[in-house]
């Protein structure tokens, strides 16, 4: 078993639950680092609310998360949920409407939807 994995597997993205069993199996494997991307916040125009919001979908589950922020970058709400549906695309609508939810229920009229499109 232990050859076959060797040699099978290329490589393994380096987080410490992957590191772990590496090792606990004994193979000898390249790790790849994680693609860490940093984005920069882009403020909406006065009186101008702003949802920044991103979906996920990956081995361990789905989720999705959602902040609505002023023009001054003061977090109005944040709020994070999950459904068992495996599409991101579900996920990233299931983003939108509680947020678009949560705003109609402040009273805000002036919202700007913002997602991070990651190819």
């Amino acid at each position: 078993m232990k050859l076959y994995l060797q040699t099978e597997i290329e490589s393994v993205l380096k987080i410490g639950t992957n590191n772990g069993l590496i090792d606990r199996l004994g193979l000898s494997v390249p790790f790849k680092k994680k693609n860490v991307q940093h984005y920069i916040w882009e403020k909406p125009d006065p009186r101008w609310l702003k949802l920044d919001y991103d979906g996920a979908l990956n081995d361990q589950g789905t989720g999705y998360g959602g902040l609505i922020r002023n023009e001054d970058g003061y977090v109005l709400l944040a709020y994070i949920g999950c459904s068992k549906t495996n599409s991101v695309i579900i996920q990233e609508l299931n983003v939108i409407y509680y947020g678009l939810k949560e705003v109609v229920q402040i009273g805000a009229t002036n919202l700007l939807v913002a997602s991070l499109l990651i190819s």
